[in-house]
């Protein structure tokens, strides 16, 4: 496991960068974040987070999690990033998942906030819109300066809501495991 780089011509291998945990039941889950030639991979189950800058050549490894701090360790949601700054879901367990913002050069973290459990969300604007997986909506402002809650739901839909919020044609889509609403 890892990211792989293809040529698309023909398939082959271009270059392959591994990333996983020792242990064997762990998955990389999250779909990499790309930004220009920057690709920010992370997973919870071992490394976290690392930032690679893609060369000719293959790839350069800018920077890495250390082995204790992870500054994002995201166990299947694709964080989003905006402005420099990567706001995703860290955490293996509903209990230890935070939704955190870090700087995607750095990796430094701006801001953690607990108690959401695990979480999906997407960018609109100026705001996160954020699906906890017991079914909770909260409108968050995408700032480095803090965790700016603007807005909060009561369960909308059952556990586990593990799928990304969608806005499509000015409606908002939430799933749960019992029904799929709009609002």
């Amino acid at each position: 496991m890892g990211l792989l780089g293809f040529d698309p011509s023909d398939g082959s291998i271009d270059f392959h960068f591994p990333w996983k945990a020792g242990k064997l039941e762990s998955v990389n889950a999250s779909n990499p974040v790309v930004v220009g030639d920057r690709v920010l991979i992370t997973e919870c189950y071992g490394p976290g987070s690392a930032l690679l800058r893609l060369t000719e050549d293959g790839y350069e490894v800018l920077r890495k999690d250390p082995p204790r701090g992870k500054s994002l360790a995201s166990h299947w949601a694709t964080p989003i990033h905006v402005d420099g700054v990567v706001y995703g879901c860290s955490g293996r367990n509903s209990g230890d998942a935070e939704l955190r913002a870090i700087d995607l050069e750095a990796g430094t973290v701006h801001w953690s906030q607990p108690g959401m459990g695990r979480t999906t969300m997407i960018h609109v604007q100026d705001h996160l819109i954020v699906l906890g997986e017991r079914g909770r909506l909260w409108a968050v402002r995408a700032t480095a300066e803090g965790y700016k809650e603007v807005s909060a739901s009561e369960p909308l839909v059952s556990y586990p809501a593990w799928n990304p919020p969608v806005l499509a044609n000015g409606l908002l889509y939430v799933r749960g495991a019992d029904k799929l609403r709009c609002f």
